[in-house]
């Protein structure tokens, strides 16, 4: 009778944890039927309850195994592999900057210095303005000023020669 007991615990910790009132109702049923002593009713509990959790501990073993070698047959990546993928990938990206940043400072260094362009000069002449006198009202005509071109300063050019 306890053997069967036994392979009772194991069927049934196999789908489902056995708990201890459980495994405690067990052993009482076997006491009240005489198959077991009272003595013997704590070990059995105790000897119940640690099979199992044995039984358990194999059965996720088993269950986690099946799954990881049904994930290896489909081809699907691990969190492990997508990690370290994420972590290749933050290295790649990081060395293309590095090389951008070369590539752009090779060709500011190979470009050398601008040459100096110099605006062009207007062409458009000298203006001439007449002053009239409105002091007096003689109709006479004062003087004719002629102002040359004013030109800007060369942003390149040194202020002081």
């Amino acid at each position: 009778m306890l053997d069967e007991l036994r392979r009772f615990a194991l069927i049934g910790s196999g789908v489902a944890e056995l708990t201890k009132n459980r495994a405690e109702q067990m052993v009482r049923d076997l006491v009240a039927k005489g198959d077991v002593g009272r003595k013997d009713a704590s070990g059995l509990v105790k000897d119940l309850l640690e099979r199992s959790k044995e039984n358990r501990k194999e059965l996720l073993a088993l269950v986690r195994g099946e799954i990881q070698d049904q994930i290896s047959n489909l081809g699907l990546a691990s969190s492990r592999d997508v990690e370290r993928m994420e972590r290749r990938v933050t290295r790649l990206e990081d060395r293309i900057k590095i090389l951008r940043d070369e590539v752009a400072g090779a060709k500011k260094a190979a470009a050398g210095p601008k040459p100096v362009t110099k605006a062009p000069a207007k062409t458009s002449g000298a203006k001439t303005t007449t002053k009239t006198s409105s002091a007096r009202t003689t109709g006479k005509k004062t003087q004719t000023a002629t102002v040359p071109p004013v030109s800007k300063p060369d942003a390149a050019a040194p202020l002081h020669p």
